[in-house]
């Protein structure tokens, strides 16, 4: 019996603690959506990495902070932005809620900002009646996928691989000006050119809302940009 009493004691002593065991998991993977509260709200994304992104939209739109994330305690992050990359608006327009201004015409931007922030973290899928989604996102830590939109156009490997010399193989001068605009196109630009402008008017998912989207371009973008860019030129001097 004393036996018995020894293994069941040992067995107790390496059991975690109740705390622990109702303690929710580590918020990485998931994002705190606070896009439904009546005065809206940023989405926060969390990765693995260690690295935060909080879309919001406000007066700088789209408004997207980048830095990292700590879990403190196990109902609290700690954040700090490092990085803002931001809609400069011009042309205000009424929003979907008084407290915010929209406009009609954006300037992409890209700024440097020391912010910290706390979230309160609940867990997956917290229940508790109100307007906070807390769900898995299934994201990459690129701020970049986050600011385009979902338009992905015909050559969609720009946004995230090098081009090669095969794909740009045989492609005329109209569809290299193509898909080198298809770069800017992802993130919301306007297009003055006639020729470009309605071929792309005629794309599903284009939501053109940019005057210039160049700031928010990723450097394996601006690669290839300049790729396709030596290509049209070539072919220009043939």
């Amino acid at each position: 019996m004393k036996t018995l009493n020894a293994a069941l004691l040992s067995l107790l002593l390496t059991l975690p603690a109740a705390s622990a065991l109702a303690a929710p998991p580590s918020p990485a993977g998931y994002v705190i959506d606070e896009s439904d509260c009546a005065s809206g709200g940023p989405s926060t994304y969390f990765f693995a990495d260690g690295t935060a992104l909080k879309a919001d939209c406000g007066d700088d739109c789209p408004n997207v902070r980048v830095g990292t994330w700590k879990q403190t305690s196990d109902d609290t992050v700690t954040l700090k932005f490092t990085r803002a990359f931001l809609g400069k608006g011009s042309n205000p327009e009424d929003g979907p809620v008084p407290a915010r201004t929209l406009y009609k015409d954006y300037t992409a931007a890209v700024e440097t900002v020391s912010e910290t922030d706390t979230a309160i973290w609940t867990g997956p899928d917290a229940a508790d009646g109100g307007c906070v989604a807390i769900h898995k996102h299934g994201r990459p830590a690129d701020v970049h996928a986050l600011l385009r939109r979902d338009f992905a156009g015909r050559w969609p490997f720009t946004a995230t691989r090098p081009v090669t010399e095969a794909d740009l193989a045989g492609l005329s001068r109209g569809d290299l000006e193509i898909m080198r605009n298809e770069v800017y196109a992802r993130y919301g630009h306007t297009f003055v050119n006639e020729r470009l402008a309605k071929h792309f008017a005629a794309q599903p998912d284009y939501r053109p809302h940019f005057k210039n989207v160049s700031a928010f371009l990723s450097p394996l973008e601006r690669a290839n940009v300049a790729a396709i860019q030596a290509a049209e030129e070539a072919l220009e001097r043939k």
